[in-house]
């Protein structure tokens, strides 16, 4: 994690503390509308804090991840998804998965070591992340492979992407758009090699 990305995260993290308990509902799906967080905490003294996160996030985009948190890893909406969590997310696309699939999952994101994914900074550092890794095309690969036969279809992307709320049309336009481009020796499935190009690997 960079030095900048470290001070986004304190920059929020000092919004929220001003903000107040009183105003926490603001950050969650079913609060009052999110248009009112920055002028409450501008309000109370924290505009350089939030100035400078968002520049690195802005309010909607954050907005948008806390609403996919609460809706895929974090049902009780109390800001980390723990291993049952996590587990019941993977098993949208992966209905086998095993334990320490999930385990390895959450091991992959918890940078403090306290044996969930939290909400901040973790899963927000995750979103904005630019660079992509070789763990993380192993991972994605893995999840797309339903049948565990080492290759990805077209089928097992758009059964993945609608597991992950996008309508039938736009399934098939990622996999088709996104993915299948890779698919050098035009087969119709995909080899991790040739997966590692989505990633530019």
């Amino acid at each position: 994690m960079t030095i900048s990305t470290v001070l986004c995260f304190l920059a929020l993290l000092a919004g929220i503390a001003v903000e107040g308990a009183s105003h926490r509902a603001s950050l969650n799906v079913k609060g009052h509308h999110m248009g009112e967080f920055p002028q409450q905490l501008f309000a109370r003294g924290a505009r350089s804090a939030l100035d400078f996160w968002q520049d690195c996030v802005s309010i909607p985009h954050l907005t948008q991840m806390k609403e996919r948190f609460v809706r895929w890893l974090d049902h009780n909406n109390d800001g980390v998804s723990t291993f049952d969590e996590v587990k019941n997310f993977i098993r949208r696309f992966k209905p086998d998965v095993r334990d320490e699939t999930v385990a390895a999952y959450i091991r992959r994101r918890d940078t403090n070591g306290n044996g969930v994914i939290d909400f901040v900074p973790e899963y927000v550092h995750e979103m904005t992340a630019s660079e992509s890794t070789l763990d993380s095309a192993k991972e994605e690969f893995q999840f797309l492979d339903s049948n565990d036969d080492g290759l990805v279809t077209e089928k097992e992307i758009v059964r993945m992407s609608e597991a992950l709320d996008q309508s039938p049309e736009e399934a098939l336009q990622t996999a088709q758009l996104r993915y299948m481009p890779a698919d050098v020796d035009k087969d119709g499935k995909l080899s991790f090699d040739e997966f590692k190009a989505v990633y530019n690997l």
